[in-house]
């Protein structure tokens, strides 16, 4: 996981035990609707890589009108849901150089909200949707766009054998890992397994996908995708 996902994230905890570890939290990456991502290191080994830690979390209660009693346990079980999901993906896919690694999961019984479930991941550098921003004015190399391309299609090839489908591809879910100088696909909260969704009702972003007015085949789509990311 890298710098820039999301909005801003709520201030995080100071320390998180995982994996027989203490972490220290030593800033916000990101916040989406259900996770929130930091940047962790490893307390007391100067040796150990620094890690992001995904933390999915129930939604706060808006101010306002009470609210149905059950609210609050479908948020967190959405939350659950989504921790499952991702985690079962990135178990699945785990190995590729191009798809983000993931460390371990584990429980953070200090959040504010009550029990969390985290995924531990490797901290990558920055994204393409970065790049594409402080490049806007010279455009992107084509060393670039070439080896981005490359590492994303290797990724989807990867993916679509093993039977998944991304269904979430675009800039700010690519990120560049400098130590191994390359690309690799981040963010598998809305990924599923070919044949077991209606896919086209969750795929995000733009541009549109070619099989949202007719039926066609996740590799198309994805492919599709792929292919839009950078400005001509």
């Amino acid at each position: 996981m890298s710098g820039c996902v999301w909005g801003a994230a709520p201030p995080p905890p100071l320390l998180l035990e995982a994996l027989g570890r203490l972490w220290e939290v030593q800033a916000p990456l990101g916040s989406g609707s259900s996770a929130s991502v930091y940047r962790v290191r490893c307390c007391g080994d100067p040796r150990a890589p620094p890690g992001a830690v995904k933390e999915f979390v129930a939604p706060p209660a808006r101010p306002g009108p009470a609210r149905r009693p059950a609210a609050r346990p479908a948020a967190a079980d959405c939350a659950e849901y989504g921790f499952r999901k991702e985690r079962a993906a990135l178990e699945h896919l785990r190995g590729h150089r191009n798809i983000v690694t993931l460390y371990g999961v584990f429980t953070n019984h200090y959040s504010a909200n009550g029990p969390s479930r985290c995924l531990l991941l490797e901290l990558l550098d920055v994204s393409v949707s970065e790049l594409l921003l402080h490049s806007s004015n010279q455009g992107c190399s084509m060393w670039m766009i070439q080896h981005c391309a490359r590492d994303v299609l290797e990724a989807l090839a990867f993916l679509h054998h093993k039977g998944y489908v991304h269904a979430d591809l675009k800039p700010r879910n690519i990120l560049w890992s400098a130590e191994e100088e390359c690309f690799k696909l981040i963010d598998f909260g809305l990924s599923f397994k070919e044949g077991n969704q209606v896919w086209n009702l969750l795929l995000s972003g733009r541009p549109a996908l070619p099989c949202v007015a007719r039926a066609c085949d996740a590799l198309t789509a994805s492919l599709f995708k792929s292919g839009c990311f950078f400005p001509t």
